[in-house]
């Protein structure tokens, strides 16, 4: 997420150290800890809504889809059946 090597952590501990003192910085650590784990699944927990709401928009498409190619081939079989009903009703009317 950051970029941030070891020494660079050492510096920022070690200034927190003296600015905040010994006493209060176990305190704001563990509170700056909580708020980052709490931040860390807000963002997961978005992350996971967003995901299930794309697959169910490429879900829905997909049913369209099979909707349509149904509804195509059932309109071919139809036609089909009417056509060969047509010829088989012009061969019993000509014998």
């Amino acid at each position: 997420m950051f970029d941030i090597n070891i020494s660079e952590l050492m510096v920022i501990g070690s200034v927190a150290l003296i600015v905040i003192g010994p006493n209060k910085l176990p305190k704001i650590a563990k509170t700056l800890g909580y708020f980052m784990g709490r931040a860390q699944r807000y963002l997961h927990s978005i992350k996971s809504d967003i995901e299930r709401e794309v697959e169910l928009d490429e879900i829905r498409e997909l049913k369209i889809e099979i909707n349509n190619v149904t509804t195509n081939i059932k309109k071919d079989i139809v036609d089909e059946i009417e056509k060969l009903d047509d010829e088989t009703r012009k061969k019993t009317f000509n014998t």
